[in-house]
Formats: structure tokens, sequence, C-alpha cells
């Protein structure tokens, strides 16, 4: 039960709050003012380049960021987490849709040095949240390389 949790809750996390709320609370996938790491996750032959702030809370790396996708020119927003409770997902527009991993292949993200990796990604969109079931966009890797580590977790909420 455990290991279910650690891998569905940021899912239903992320999922609920991007796509659910509308006053209130927010989470909040605004770096801040420490954006000097970067990121780069691949979908299919797709590359998305992300300037992200980088959380370090014991093993655990957290890189929250913005970019623009190359193909639509709209804002992109990520959130990619491991190597503990491994996590990726990519926000496009104006919370128009979201890439994740898929729930139902096992993810795997690594520490390597000040950053994370992952070599065989799975990712769809329109999760169902009952289901876990989402449309395939294609495989891919994530690469996070952070210049500078803020202590703690990252922020995950805002006041609008």
């Amino acid at each position: 039960m455990l290991a279910f949790c650690r891998r569905f809750l940021p899912l239903l996390v992320f999922s609920l709050t991007a796509a659910c709320c509308s006053g209130g609370w927010r989470p909040s996938l605004d770096p801040g003012n420490a954006v000097d790491s970067s990121a780069t996750v691949v979908v299919g032959d797709v590359a998305y380049a992300l300037k992200v702030a980088c959380y370090e809370l014991g093993e655990d790396l957290t890189a929250v960021g913005v970019g623009t996708d190359s193909v639509t020119g709209k804002a992109l927003k990520g959130w990619i987490h491991g190597p503990a409770g491994p996590y990726v997902g990519l926000i496009f527009g104006d919370d128009e849709y979201i890439y994740e991993a898929d729930a139902n292949v096992p993810l795997t993200i690594t520490r390597d040095g000040d950053g994370l990796v992952s070599d065989a990604v799975s990712f769809v969109r329109d999760i169902d949240l009952g289901t876990a079931n989402g449309s395939a966009v294609g495989t891919g890797s994530l690469q996070v390389q952070c210049s500078s580590k803020r202590a703690g977790e990252p922020p995950t909420r805002s006041s609008r």
C-alpha cells in the first residue's frame, strides 16, 4: 500500500490541483527567484527545455520550472521529482493539457550527482484518475542539472 501511495500521490495531487483549482489555492509551478538550473524532458522526438529551481530533501531532488513549447510557442510548466516517489509532469499552455509519466508503467528516476536522469519514460495525457489510464504520447527521457539547490520541499501552493 505504501508503494502505491508513493507512486500515485504526486500524480493525483498534481493532476487534481492543476485541472480542478478554480480559486483560492493553486499549485505553485513558478520556480521563484533561484532559476539557475536546467531540465530537458524528451517526449517522443520533441525536447522540452525548462529553466528550473532545484530543492533537496535528503537524497531527493525536485525541479520546478518553466519553459516554452517549441512546437506551439505556448508556456510550459514542469515538475520533476526523484528518486523516491519518482514523478514527472508537464503542463502545457494555460492548464490546457498535461503530459505525465504513465502510472501503469514502472518509473525510475535516478539521482546523478547534482541532478536527476531517467532514460525510459512512457508519457501519457488525459489520465483518468479512477483507472490511472491515459492516452500514450510517446516514450522519452529526462535530465535535470542543478547548479544550486535550496534545502527542503519546494513550495507547492501559493495564494492567487
